[in-house]
C-alpha cells in the first residue's frame, strides 16, 4: 500500500507529531489559494473540518492535542503511539480505497 500520509514532528511542540502528506508534489488532493493540506483527512473521511477536529479530540483525548484557537486552521498534534499508527493506517487505506473506486468508475464510463 502506498503511503499518502506520514508524520512529522510538530514545530515547537516537544513529543508531538502532525499528520501531513508524504509527498506534496504528487499528493492527489490539491489545495486552493489560502487552503490547507490540514483539510485533507476531513475531506477524505467525508466530514467537514470542524467535525473532524471534534471527532479526533473526543475519540483520542489522551493522544491528540488541538492548538491554534483564533487561527484559520487548527493544528492537531498527536503523541506517538498505537492511536496515531492506527489513524495513519486508516487514512492511507481510505485514500487507497478512493483510488480503487475511481478506477472502477472510470472503467464503467
Amino acid at each position: 500500500m502506498k503511503k499518502y500520509f506520514t508524520i512529522i514532528e510538530a514545530s515547537g511542540r516537544d513529543g508531538l507529531y502532525r499528520i501531513v502528506p508524504s509527498d506534496y508534489d504528487s499528493f492527489p488532493m490539491d489545495t486552493k489559494v489560502g487552503g490547507s493540506y490540514a483539510l485533507a483527512p476531513a475531506r477524505l473521511l467525508g466530514i467537514d473540518y470542524p467535525s473532524y477536529i471534534r471527532y479526533i479530540a473526543t475519540a483520542f483525548p489522551d493522544d491528540v492535542s488541538i492548538y491554534g484557537k483564533g487561527c484559520i486552521y487548527l493544528e492537531d498534534c498527536w503523541r506517538k503511539g498505537e492511536s496515531l499508527s492506527l489513524w495513519l493506517d486508516l487514512l492511507n487505506h481510505k485514500m487507497e480505497l478512493a483510488f480503487k473506486i475511481e478506477a472502477t468508475e472510470n472503467l464503467t464510463k
